[in-house]
């Protein structure tokens, strides 16, 4: 290969780096949640998602956090710019079953 196409190369890939977020990423299992078809910007669209640091809408959390469920089991969650604060709806929901079924049962 010549100089002038790894220069090339990697330019290519430092400008892909910029134009990623680290919230278009699942925090646990690292799929890419937005989705683009074609070259255009405005066919970009998102899969379903849960954020874990805001209120759920969801009707059996309570608007609680994802966060919050996990810290009652003894998994703390801890918000930073280097990780997403998104999961994929597939992954939340597993994180939420799991929590379920380790939360302490009241009596």
């Amino acid at each position: 290969m010549h100089r002038r196409e790894i220069r090339l190369r990697n330019r290519l890939k430092e400008e892909k780096a910029k134009k990623e977020n680290v919230n278009d990423f699942c925090r646990l299992c690292g799929v890419n949640l937005k989705i683009t078809f074609g070259n255009f910007q405005e066919s970009t669209k998102y899969i379903s998602t849960e954020n874990l640091f805001n209120p759920s809408g969801r009707a059996k959390r309570e608007g609680k956090k994802l966060a919050e469920f996990c810290s009652e089991i003894g998994l703390n969650i801890v918000e930073t710019s280097v990780l997403s604060s998104w999961v994929c709806q597939s992954y939340g929901r597993k994180t939420f079953n799991a929590v379920e079924l380790l939360r302490p049962r009241k009596k």
